[in-house]
């Protein structure tokens, strides 16, 4: 059995999108054999790194986790390359690693049944076992929403995985030049594209798509009216999930029972 690395950064507002990335990274545990890395951000609008910790830690028993409390550098890039990248580097044949963040907690813009839609077709493809083992075999890396957009503020890539939850094989990415230029914003979601050639790079789901914050690229996924229901039953799934994770966020912080209040 190859060697599968997890490297999670979370920044932690408290949000409902939170809760839905730490239930989906805690159910995925068992995946994961080999290190399991978590960067936590703390500066005055995060919850205490203590508290993620301690929600975390019991589904990660196993797999003896290490987490790392970070100052906020303004994206998941700083941590990523500075923090846990580092600490895996091996050429070895049988190792990979996945590397993902709690997606969409850095902005209230953010928190939203469109974004948990996002979450979870990312999670559902990157986190399934058969496709990982079938895809790490073949290419350098793979990932959902692969596309050629060009990232915003100059970040030179060819590609990168919108959403920036990817994997990685060890001795097809550690054997290049695989340092950054920059440690920018953008730099982790672009950093891929900068010297993996597009055809080493696979895409478990929704290749072509961008950026799904709103309705319209998921009209591109699922087109037609076919695919006008399957968007339709996708956000009503989404709207429940948001209402059970805003719900729960309110009981994990003892907040009363409004929901209102965490968006007043």
């Amino acid at each position: 059995m190859p060697k599968l690395n997890l490297l999670y950064h979370v920044y932690p507002r408290p949000t409902a999108t939170l809760i839905q990335n730490l239930r989906r990274i805690g159910q995925a545990a068992p995946l994961f054999n080999g290190r399991c890395l978590f960067t936590i951000v703390e500066d005055a609008g995060t919850l205490p790194p203590a508290m993620i910790v301690e929600r975390l830690k019991p589904a990660f028993a196993g797999q003896n986790p290490e987490f790392m409390v970070v100052k906020n550098y303004g994206s998941e890039a700083r941590a990523l390359f500075d923090h846990l990248l580092p600490q895996i580097v091996s050429q070895r044949e049988d190792e990979y690693t996945f590397f993902a963040h709690a997606k969409g907690t850095s902005s209230p813009k953010c928190d939203n049944p469109f974004v948990m839609v996002w979450n979870t077709l990312m999670y559902d493809h990157c986190l399934d076992s058969c496709k990982v083992l079938q895809a790490m075999e073949q290419y350098a890396c793979a990932g959902c929403f692969k596309n050629s957009v060009q990232i915003p503020r100059g970040e030179q890539c060819d590609w990168h995985y919108s959403g920036t939850m990817f994997w990685i094989n060890h001795a097809r990415v550690f054997s290049r030049r695989w340092l950054p230029p920059n440690r920018d914003r953008y730099a982790a979601e672009a950093w891929l594209g900068r010297f993996i050639p597009a055809v080493e790079a696979h895409c478990f789901f929704g290749e072509g798509v961008n950026a799904l914050y709103t309705l319209r690229p998921y009209q591109t996924i699922f087109p037609g009216s076919a695919g006008d229901e399957h968007i339709a039953r996708l956000r009503r799934t989404a709207a429940i999930l948001y209402d059970e994770c805003a719900k729960e966020l309110r009981i994990w912080l003892g907040l009363d029972a409004h929901p209102q209040s965490l968006h007043s």
